[in-house]
């Protein structure tokens, strides 16, 4: 508590709060504290992740009949974290065979900065196909921040950062 009074400017209501979220979320868990648009102090426990973007095209949603669903729900998928731009099928198509064959029974997440549309096309054509299941969400632009968003993902998700600052690029994989 101490910790967290000093952390919190003295602040009791402040202070209360953190160490009850860090007792809350344990030693593996994620705090994000941001400013209340209404000037309240409160407590709000997500589990799982939540990203402020989602799939990059609705065709990666579920499709019964002639209704769409629109969710994608993907158990248990084999995620790709890409901290870059994909923006040639040539990018991903290795990826997308390798899961294919290696790995049939999984699905793929891709998340990236930025999946174009020709890469974007060839994977919204093998999940309506049903070649694989799979589907893309491009990382939120938060200026400043969107290495350390990449890196929660990777952590949170069990992946690796595929980037060319880092030793693994996407051709690699």
């Amino acid at each position: 508590m101490n910790v967290c009074n000093v952390s919190s400017n003295y602040n009791e209501n402040v202070a209360a709060i953190v160490a009850k979220t860090m007792v809350t979320v344990g030693l593996d868990g994620v705090i994000n504290m941001t400013e209340s648009p209404t000037g309240q102090t409160q407590f709000a426990l997500v589990n799982g992740l939540v990203l402020e973007r989602g799939y990059v095209s609705e065709l990666f949603t579920s499709q019964e009949g002639n209704k769409r669903n629109l969710a994608c729900e993907l158990e248990h998928p084999l995620v790709l974290v890409v901290a870059d731009k994909i923006t040639k099928v040539a990018q991903i198509a290795p990826i997308l065979d390798m899961v294919k064959t290696k790995a049939p029974n999984r699905s793929l997440l891709v998340v990236s900065e930025d999946l174009r549309e020709e890469p974007m096309s060839t994977m919204v054509y093998n999940n309506q196909k049903e070649i694989l299941s799979c589907c893309a969400i491009n990382i939120p632009w938060l200026a400043g921040v969107q290495k350390e968003i990449i890196t929660d993902i990777a952590v949170m998700t069990g992946a690796t950062v595929v980037d060319n600052e880092f030793v693994l690029k996407l051709e690699d994989v």
